[in-house]
């Protein structure tokens, strides 16, 4: 198990992004973690719950993203987007000073105002 599925295992039920009515029925019974419920299959979280089966993949599928550390819409995770944008070169300006105070000119991907 790496790291960051030990960490969002640890999850409390009460964050995930599901109906409030549905979170109150796992912690009825007796869910507390992600790490409690992530193990489970539809038709056993299903009956346990006594919930649609519907209802139970919403609760899954919700847990899968939260496993999932490249679940944006493009498939990169935030730190390789991050490290990109870390890596564009500014747009020089030709001026020391402003491009000095902009960290090495204007910045790309960005709209950026002097006043």
């Amino acid at each position: 198990m790496s790291s960051l599925e030990n960490f969002s295992w640890k999850r409390e039920i009460v964050t995930l992004p599901v109906a409030p009515s549905l979170k109150e029925k796992l912690l009825n019974s007796g869910f507390r973690t992600v790490g409690d419920v992530v193990e489970l299959k539809p038709d056993e979280l299903s009956s346990e719950l006594n919930v649609s089966l519907q209802d139970s993949l919403q609760i899954l599928n919700e847990i899968s993203l939260i496993n999932n550390p490249k679940h944006e819409a493009n498939g990169r995770s935030a730190v390789s987007c991050l490290k990109q944008e870390e890596s564009l070169k500014g747009i020089t300006c030709f001026c020391r000073e402003i491009d000095e105070m902009l960290g090495g000119g204007v910045p790309r991907r960005a709209i950026t105002e002097i006043v």
